[in-house]
């Protein structure tokens, strides 16, 4: 007899236990990215900086492909060599930093919601990411949350926060992996 109130509180656990999505990673893109820090003024100020992100992207100009990195400081421009080649960047490139309080992050530079390679986010200085087109602005130091909608933002029940990627920094090299 005792069994039975054990397995039914045991099912109960199992259904109230809820998920956090913000602490999942997403294998929705392929992302496969590593880079020398030290070869971008950008990486570099920003992975030693807590509170910064930088943006990285590929992008063909005037037939030839290169990596393009934007941060505070400028964007800088960086020609792809053979291994880079086969970088995938997720849907619409990737965001890297290191949040406010020490941690490393990778997301997703296309908008979740939009979920368009060409809805990419705009990033300010105070660590928010923000969509053009669907009002919604997201908190980089805190996971990618969902913060604000502003006026324009359409309505979303199932709104979801930034697309994250694991990322490994060893103070030399940068890695971006699904």
């Amino acid at each position: 007899m005792k069994r039975l109130p054990i397995a039914l509180l045991v099912v109960f656990l199992g259904l109230c236990a809820c998920s956090d999505s913000y602490s999942e990673f997403s294998k929705k893109y392929p992302v496969n990215f590593s880079y020398m820090v030290t070869a971008s003024q950008q990486l570099f100020s920003t992975m030693g900086n807590y509170g910064q992100f930088c943006t990285i992207r590929r992008e063909s100009n005037n037939g030839k492909t290169e990596i393009v990195m934007t941060n505070a400081l400028g964007t800088g421009r960086y020609t792809i060599n053979e291994t880079q080649k086969y970088f995938s960047y997720g849907l619409g490139g990737l965001i890297v930093g290191t949040n406010i309080y020490g941690q490393h992050l990778a997301y997703d530079l296309a908008c979740p919601n939009c979920d368009r390679n060409t809805r990419r986010l705009s990033l300010d200085d105070a660590g928010y990411a923000s969509c053009s087109h669907c009002g919604l602005t997201y908190d980089m130091n805190n996971l990618g949350v969902i913060t604000t909608k502003d006026s324009t933002a359409r309505p979303q029940t199932d709104a979801r926060g930034l697309l994250r990627y694991r990322i490994t920094y060893n103070g030399t090299t940068i890695a971006v992996y699904n």
